[in-house]
């Protein structure tokens, strides 16, 4: 019965995908409301992580940040579901790629490449990448736990040439592609929340954090170029990724450094338009444990 109900969700979900995007973002203006008022998802975790992380902001404004959040999550959420239906060209207009050039550089001299993205603007859309990498894209990513519409949301990050691999398996990857010589882009959303046993704690908004470091030890392990992958939102439906290069030769870099300045960078585009990170994540519900130092 569950299996059977999968499959007519992902059907709806199918159908939906071709509806053109004036009638998608009609549909996401129609939501927005219930989502605040009626539904209430998630809103006493996105207001609790905006008052923690903008102290100086008066009430009113933090009031604007999340509703902006909620349009821009509907938004987000019809966006992810319109995938499905996108062609090459549709998709490339719509997610502008920046600066890939200095990605395919590295490639030319034989050099895989860790790419620290992040959950803000829109990540489903980078499905794009490898149209214009010439590196085997592998984005890492959090299998989900109904099997179907796991499947199904891998089909569509791989639709376009990449291929996904769940997170327990990120270091094999990177062993097996520099055994066969081949370079590849390691994507990883390194802003998730690793689970409680984690050691590396650093401020985060004000806030203590926890941080996954395997992603700068594999970049220190193997030498691998480390670059901070942005997305911003330029318009409705519109955005743009780039790259900027945090270090080359991550080897000669402190694991601290490597991870603080990715922190960093991420908090300062945070930072230029609040409401299109992922405020309904609970981003602070670890403490950190005695004797854990906070770097």
């Amino acid at each position: 019965m569950k299996k059977a109900a999968t499959h007519l969700i992902i059907a709806l979900i199918k159908a939906i995908s071709w509806l053109p995007f004036p009638l998608l973002y009609f549909l996401s203006d129609l939501l927005r409301p219930l989502m605040y008022y009626c539904i209430r998802y998630r809103k006493k975790v996105v207001f609790v992580n905006l008052r923690k992380s903008f102290p100086e902001k008066p009430e009113e404004e933090i009031r604007q940040m999340a509703k902006g959040f909620y349009k821009h999550l509907c938004d987000l959420f019809f966006e992810t579901l319109k995938v499905g239906s996108m062609n090459k060209k549709s998709l490339s207009l719509r997610m502008r790629v920046r600066g890939f050039e200095k990605l395919n550089d590295y490639f030319t001299k034989g050099r895989s490449v860790v790419l620290l993205a992040t959950h803000y603007g829109n990540w489903e859309w980078l499905a794009i990448l490898p149209v214009f990498l010439k590196h085997k894209t592998v984005p890492v990513y959090k299998p989900l736990q109904n099997e179907l519409f796991d499947r199904y949301q891998k089909k569509n990050r791989e639709k376009f040439g990449a291929s996904a691999v769940p997170m327990a398996l990120t270091l094999r990857i990177v062993v097996e592609a520099e055994e066969r010589s081949e370079p590849i882009a390691l994507g990883l959303a390194a802003d998730q929340t690793p689970l409680w046993n984690h050691k590396f704690w650093t401020l985060f908004f004000h806030q203590e954090a926890m941080f996954f470091n395997g992603p700068a030890r594999i970049a220190q392990r193997y030498n691998l170029p480390l670059f901070f992958e942005y997305t911003r939102k330029v318009s409705r439906g519109k955005y743009e990724t780039g790259f900027e290069l945090l270090f080359e030769n991550p080897a000669d870099v402190d694991e601290v450094t490597l991870i603080k300045t990715y922190v960093q960078k991420l908090e300062a585009l945070i930072r230029e338009k609040p409401e299109y990170y992922l405020w309904s994540h609970r981003r602070w519900k670890h403490k950190r444990r005695s004797g854990l130092p906070l770097y």
